[in-house]
């Protein structure tokens, strides 16, 4: 290709129409849901955020990942279907009970990063606990006042 400038008219010689359908992505699998909650930066948006996450060691770590996994299902949020992981009722019901800023990765890495301010000492731990805590409760009040009713039958 040659070089281009910016503002530069090109003239088109050929070009062709596909016609394709959007599809949904795909469920995630066991390690490829392992591998999102690693690279959890490449679904952000918000660069401060994305950045927080590459320093880090993406949602959870290489150690808690697959115990995060397991709690879900045991709670009921997630099922296996064939290799599939998919949301139950009760886990799209707890997540539409919940603020944007409670089911995104965002909160998360905003956590990381006042936790590694508190270990360079750059943060105190009250200062951080304390509005946090508030927070928490104020979460928790929300999802139990604005809990849907659904049904809490397990898919099969």
């Amino acid at each position: 290709m040659p070089p281009l400038v910016k503002g530069q008219i090109l003239q088109c010689e050929r070009g062709e129409l596909l016609e394709k359908r959007t599809q949904a992505p795909k469920d995630f699998t066991d390690a490829t849901l392992l591998v999102a909650m690693k690279g959890i930066s490449h679904y952000l948006l918000n660069g401060e955020i994305k950045n927080i996450h590459k320093k880090t060691d993406g949602l959870g770590n290489e150690a808690t990942r697959a115990g995060i996994i397991e709690l879900l299902f045991k709670r009921g949020y997630l099922v296996c279907q064939g290799k599939s992981i998919l949301a139950t009722p009760v886990g799209t019901g707890l997540i539409r009970s919940l603020p944007e800023s409670a089911t995104t990765s965002d909160m998360t890495a905003l956590w990381e990063n006042s936790l590694d301010a508190i270990s360079q000492k750059r943060l105190r731990y009250d200062f951080f606990m304390q509005p946090l805590l508030s927070q928490l409760d104020n979460l928790n009040s929300q999802a139990s006042s604005e809990r849907p009713s659904i049904s809490t039958k397990r898919l099969s």
